[in-house]
């Protein structure tokens, strides 16, 4: 199994603002769930500590193999919410790693 985590800090200064993004991010990204075949998993979740030095945002999402990773971006569902979080947010970090899943 190959988890892929991505984590994003929000553009808004305002708190609603920042808000009303959090959600509209969360709502794209897990909608992906019932139209790409290929995400096994996935879970958006929001900040709740530090937020001034932390991210705001996380992604865990989880596929068979990278070649399933590959065709989840290669998805244009997956495109097109990608290039609407690109609008919300500032700076983003990833990673990918390989998991036995469950322990």
């Amino acid at each position: 199994m190959l988890r892929h985590i991505v984590m994003w800090k929000l553009q808004a200064k305002d708190a609603v603002q920042r808000e009303l993004d959090a959600v509209a991010v969360k709502a794209a990204l897990e909608g992906l769930r019932s139209v790409v075949p290929e995400l096994r998993r996935i879970e958006v979740g929001r900040n709740v500590a530090s937020p001034h030095s932390n991210y705001d945002l996380a992604l865990l999402a989880e596929f068979d193999d990278f070649a399933a990773l590959q065709r989840y971006q290669n998805h244009p569902d997956y495109r097109a919410a990608s290039a609407f979080v690109g609008t919300l947010c500032s700076d983003r970090v990833c990673v990918h790693y390989e998991s036995a899943g469950e322990a």
